[in-house]
């Protein structure tokens, strides 16, 4: 029961981050006389936000702006992965609820991989490369100035103030690093327990 309760606190503790993000500037301003934080060329970029600021544990940016073609092509890519992580983790847990008529034999989760026939599961794949390479890639990057979540043409329309806007930019980063870490858990949850979503009894 204690690991319940610690779980859920900590899920919501992750979770308020992520929808009150709190700007890396605001942190800084707040900070005592005795506490230094690393300035970076970052600190106001979209996804840097308190308690960690601009996260780059492996110096991958060391030497990059954010006007550099390679920051951007790889901010890029965290947010397409974070909404495609967003949209998997109800792709993942609907069909324990609902199926079309065509897949009713279809087994839900990872299981899906194995009932459907390999063509259509090369299918998807290359379906998915080719989105990715011709327009959600390196083609498809946002023009500039504007966000970098702005793929293959569909832009980003956030607010006019741009206080407002940042925010925003900051809660779907932010989503979709919990998101990618959450469909993970569940890929992972799934393979150990071989049970229904949400995976909490082993069949």
């Amino acid at each position: 029961m204690f690991k319940t309760i610690l779980a859920v606190a900590a899920l919501a503790f992750t979770q308020s981050l992520a929808f009150v993000p709190t700007p890396l500037t605001q942190l800084k301003a707040k900070k005592s006389p005795k506490t230094e934080l690393r300035v970076s060329a970052f600190d106001n970029a979209p996804g840097a936000t308190a308690p960690f600021g601009f996260w780059d544990p492996l110096g991958i940016s060391n030497g990059l702006t954010p006007q550099d073609k390679k920051y951007k092509f790889m901010r890029a890519g965290e947010i397409k992965n974070g909404r495609l992580a967003m949209l998997a983790i109800l792709g993942y847990a609907l069909p324990y609820y609902y199926k079309l008529e065509n897949f009713k034999d279809v087994r839900p989760g990872f299981d899906a991989l194995l009932d459907l026939p390999g063509l259509v599961v090369g299918a998807i794949f290359l379906t998915m490369g080719f989105l990715d390479y011709n327009i959600f890639g390196e083609r498809g990057m946002a023009p500039e100035g504007e966000y970098e979540g702005s793929l293959g043409g569909f832009f980003w329309k956030g607010p006019e103030d741009a206080e407002e806007n940042l925010a925003m930019q900051n809660r779907e980063i932010n989503n979709g690093r919990i998101a990618m870490i959450g469909f993970m858990a569940m890929l992972a949850q799934d393979l150990v327990t071989n049970a229904d979503f949400p995976f909490t009894e082993k069949a």
